[in-house]
């Protein structure tokens, strides 16, 4: 008899993990993911991926604004869930929800914990220029990410890798390690494995003025934060008090010694930028207002000159 689950979480990470769950069978008892919100130039409302999937599949829906409402809390209970499992969902559980199910509740964390606890895991590996990371499968405490493991799945970061590659990756990860492991946690014959909370570090939540270049900083350490900043916020720079955007880069092999922040070459492959002691050639740029390019098809449409300097 297969354990029954209670799913929360919200974006594509989760509909992933959720999506396995339901093609292998488990009984899914309900679903939870935020609210629907308003997104994109309209502000029309619009769901969630686990909600879209959860409505596609006539599994039973919540959409809490808090997950600590007593009438919330009350219907979970009511559920009797073997499971809660719990990937990318973005809200604190209370004590009495943690308390509700008859085996535990698991975690779907994307990084090798106790590394990288907190809200943006995947984005600070690829910030801080890691060479790999992985999945946690633990068990939650009341304490953020610190409860113990029961099992862990590793990979190599791509030296070019972006942050919302490297999260469709761990995703399809995330879902084989739970289909691995949650039988054997039902059945007892897994225990989770407490985590050595000396070697904890965090990846606190971004936000938009983690974007900003500063072009002093070495081509690597600003390729990490290009990659890293995908698809949210977005590195940026300035050019002539217009704000670019910057979606791509790669590390050349050439020194610089110029003023860090001038355009050097500008060729077929991009715009090359002295950085400190370095140099990064932009390769994909969108200038506000307009849309998305390559670099080399930017710098001919803007005339932009071997010289010229972002801020």
């Amino acid at each position: 008899m297969l354990p029954t689950i209670i799913f929360m979480g919200s974006p594509h990470f989760a509909r992933v993990v959720l999506e396995a769950l339901h093609n292998a069978n488990y009984p899914l008892l309900a679903v939870v993911t935020g609210p629907d919100r308003p997104s994109g130039r309209g502000q029309q409302i619009h769901s969630c991926e686990t909600a879209l999937f959860a409505k596609e599949k006539k599994i039973k829906l919540y959409q809490p604004t808090s997950v600590k409402e007593p009438a919330f809390i009350q219907e979970m209970k009511k559920l009797k869930p073997d499971f809660f499992v719990i990937a990318a969902f973005g809200q604190f559980l209370p004590k009495a929800l943690l308390e509700i199910p008859k085996i535990a509740p698991l975690n779907l964390h994307a990084s090798l914990l106790p590394y990288y606890r907190g809200a943006a895991p995947i984005h600070w590996a690829v910030l801080n220029g890691e060479n790999k990371t992985g999945v946690s499968l633990m068990h939650i405490t009341s304490k953020m990410d610190a409860g113990p493991v029961y099992a862990t799945a590793e990979t190599p970061i791509d030296p070019n890798e972006n942050s919302h590659n490297l999260t469709m990756r761990l995703a399809q990860m995330g879902a084989k390690l739970l289909l691995a492991k949650l039988d054997s946690i039902f059945t007892g014959k897994l225990k989770a494995i407490p985590q050595d909370d000396s070697r904890a570090t965090y990846a606190s939540s971004l936000t938009k003025n983690h974007g900003l270049i500063h072009w002093n900083k070495s081509a690597q350490s600003i390729h990490n934060q290009v990659r890293g900043l995908i698809p949210w916020p977005v590195s940026h720079t300035f050019i002539d008090n217009k704000l670019l955007k910057i979606y791509d880069s790669l590390v050349l092999p050439e020194k610089s010694e110029i003023d860090p922040g001038n355009v050097v070459l500008i060729t077929p492959r991009g715009i090359h930028v002295s950085c400190f002691h370095s140099t990064l050639c932009l390769t994909e740029v969108q200038l506000e207002g307009k849309k998305r390019m390559s670099a080399s098809e930017f710098a001919r449409g803007y005339r932009l000159k071997e010289g010229m300097k972002f801020a």
